[in-house]
C-alpha cells in the first residue's frame, strides 16, 4: 500500500523543483513537498510546486519525519509553521528565547532561567522576572539595559527588552535612540520581512509600533511614539516586546475581569495573621532599578494587581518621569483616569487621613492605597528597623507583655536601630538621595495591636513588606488614592 501511494508522488515530483521539506519513506526513497494540513487521523496533505496535492499516512515515512508530523499535529490549531525556525530566531536574536516554536506553553520560571533573569515575584495570578544589566548584554547586536518577563499562574505570556531609554541611560541623545531603532528595524526586516504598522495601548498609553508575526507570536518594536510622523525628539526609548498575536490584535489588552469576579478575587487576597496583621497579598513586585521611577513602578504594580497590563517605562514617558529627578505626581490623576476607566475601573482620591478607620475600610476589601509622602532618612530608618525587628522578635497576641518584657523588646529595637543607622545610613548613594525626596508606595496592611501600618516599595522583594508606626505615617503623609471597581 505504501508503494502504491508514493509512486504517484515521485512521478509528480520528477518534473518539478520544490522548496518544501525533503521526506524519506520506509524504503529510503526521498520526496520533496510542503505541508498543507495535518489531520487527526494521522494523515498529512502535501502540496508540490505545480500545486498538485496528495494525502499520505504518517506511517509512510521514517521515524524522524513522523516525529515532525506528530509535532505539527500537536500545534495544528496555531496555523501554518513559519519557515524561519525557532533555532534560527534564537541565533539571530542572540538569546535563548525559544525552546520550540511556541513560547506561551513554557513555564515562566524556565524562560526566566534560559534568559538569566532574576526572580522578581510570584503571586496567585502572576509570576515575573527582571534583569538590569550593568555590563554589556546584547540582543540583535544592540546593548540591552533591562529585560522583563511576565507569566500567568504557570506559563509565560509576555517579554520586553529595553535597549535604550532616558531612565536607564539619561545621557542618551535623540539621535542615539533613532539610530538604534533603525538598526533593529533593518535586522528584523532581514529576518522576518517588512513589518506592518500597528498600535498598542489605549488613551495616553497608545503607541505606534512596527510589528512582525511569527508562529502566532507578535514581535513588536517601539520607540514610545504615538505618531509615526513626529520627529525623533518624540522618541524616549527603544524596546522590543513579544506577546501572543491574539493579544496584540487587541492592542495589547487582556480580557477584562468582571466586576463581581474582581471584587471576589480582591477579597481572597486579604490575609489575617494570628498576630493581628491584616495584609493584602498577591501584589506583584516591580523593581524600579537605579532611577527615580517610584511612581511608574508603583503604578505598574497596582495596575497588574487589577489584571491591567502595564509597563513602567511607557508610564514614565506619558507621566513625564525623569530617571534622575523622578515624577510630578500631580498630573497622574489626569493621565491614569481614562486608562483605568477603559477597564471598567475608577481612580479615586480618598481623604488624606492616616487612621486605622480610614485605611482598614479599603484594606479589608483588598484595595491597596496609593500613598504619596515626604520620605527622608529618618522615615526609612524606622521602616527598616521595625521590619527587621518584626522578623527577629515577632509580636504575639498570646503573650502577656508586662513592663519587663516591654522594656526588653524596646532595648532590642533600639539596638537594631543603632546598628542600621551605623551600617546603612552613612551612605550617600544616588539611590539613598532619591529616597530622601517626595515618594510614593502602596499601603497594603495594618495592625491595630502594634499601632503599625504596612507599606510596600518598588525597590525589590526585600522592600515588599515594611512596617511603620501610624504616628510617623501621619507626620509624612501627602495624599491617598485607590483604584476601585
Amino acid at each position: 500500500m505504501k508503494i502504491f501511494i508514493l509512486i504517484p508522488l515521485l512521478t509528480l515530483l520528477s518534473a518539478t523543483i520544490s522548496l518544501g521539506r525533503i521526506w524519506t519513506d520506509n524504503y529510503g526513497r526521498t520526496i520533496e513537498a510542503d505541508v498543507i494540513k495535518v489531520n487527526i487521523n494521522r494523515t498529512v496533505l502535501l502540496e508540490f510546486t505545480d500545486k498538485k496535492t496528495k494525502t499520505v499516512s504518517f506511517d509512510t515515512f521514517i521515524s524522524e519525519d513522523i516525529q515532525y508530523l506528530e509535532y505539527l499535529l500537536s500545534r495544528r490549531n496555531r496555523g501554518k509553521l513559519h519557515p524561519i525556525s525557532w533555532q534560527k530566531m534564537n541565533d539571530v536574536f542572540g538569546l535563548a528565547i525559544w525552546n520550540d516554536d511556541w513560547l506561551w506553553d513554557d513555564e515562566t520560571h524556565k524562560v526566566g532561567q534560559r534568559l538569566n533573569m532574576k526572580f522578581e515575584s510570584k503571586t496567585a495570578f502572576i509570576e515575573n522576572y527582571r534583569a538590569y544589566y550593568k555590563t554589556n548584554k546584547s540582543m540583535l547586536g544592540e546593548r540591552i539595559y533591562a529585560s522583563s518577563l511576565y507569566g500567568n499562574e504557570k506559563n509565560a505570556d509576555s517579554i520586553s527588552f529595553m535597549f535604550i531609554n532616558t531612565g536607564d541611560a539619561p545621557r542618551s541623545s535623540f539621535l542615539d535612540r533613532e539610530q538604534c531603532q533603525q538598526r533593529l528595524l533593518k535586522k528584523l526586516e532581514n529576518l522576518l520581512g517588512k513589518p506592518r504598522h500597528d498600535s498598542i495601548g489605549k488613551e495616553y498609553l497608545r503607541e505606534k509600533v512596527w510589528r512582525w508575526d511569527w508562529n502566532e507570536q507578535a514581535i513588536i518594536l517601539s520607540t514610545g511614539k504615538n505618531n509615526y510622523k513626529k520627529g525623533r525628539e518624540d522618541s524616549k526609548y527603544v524596546v522590543i516586546k513579544i506577546m501572543p498575536s491574539g493579544r496584540a490584535d487587541k492592542g495589547g489588552r487582556t480580557d477584562r475581569i468582571s466586576y463581581d469576579k474582581m471584587k471576589e478575587r480582591a477579597l481572597t487576597c486579604v490575609l489575617n495573621r494570628d498576630n493581628g496583621d491584616v495584609l493584602i497579598e498577591n501584589i506583584p513586585m516591580v523593581d524600579q532599578g537605579p532611577k527615580g521611577y517610584c511612581v511608574p513602578a508603583t503604578w505598574e504594580r497596582y495596575l497588574r494587581y487589577f489584571d491591567m497590563p502595564a509597563d513602567m517605562y511607557l508610564l514614565a514617558i506619558v507621566g513625564g518621569t525623569s530617571g534622575i529627578f523622578g515624577t510630578d505626581v500631580n498630573r497622574w490623576d489626569t493621565i491614569m483616569g481614562p486608562i483605568i476607566s477603559s477597564y471598567g475601573r475608577e481612580l479615586k482620591r480618598i481623604e488624606n487621613i492616616v487612621s486605622f478607620e480610614n485605611i482598614s475600610e479599603y484594606i479589608d476589601k483588598g484595595l491597596p492605597i496609593m500613598w504619596t509622602f515626604s520620605s527622608n532618612r529618618l522615615f526609612q530608618l524606622e521602616a527598616d528597623t521595625r521590619s527587621k525587628f518584626r522578623v527577629l522578635y515577632p509580636h504575639s497576641n498570646k503573650i502577656n507583655y508586662d513592663q519587663t518584657l516591654i522594656e526588653e523588646r524596646k532595648n532590642k529595637y533600639n539596638q537594631i536601630w543603632n546598628e542600621l543607622k551605623e551600617k546603612k545610613y552613612k551612605s550617600t548613594t544616588r539611590n539613598e538621595l532619591l529616597r530622601s525626596m517626595g515618594h510614593i508606595c502602596l499601603i497594603i496592611g495594618y495592625n491595630k495591636e502594634t499601632n503599625e501600618i504596612c507599606i510596600s516599595d518598588s525597590w525589590g522583594n526585600e522592600y515588599s513588606e515594611r512596617w511603620v508606626h501610624i504616628n510617623t505615617m501621619k507626620r509624612n503623609s501627602r495624599s491617598m488614592s485607590i483604584i476601585r471597581w
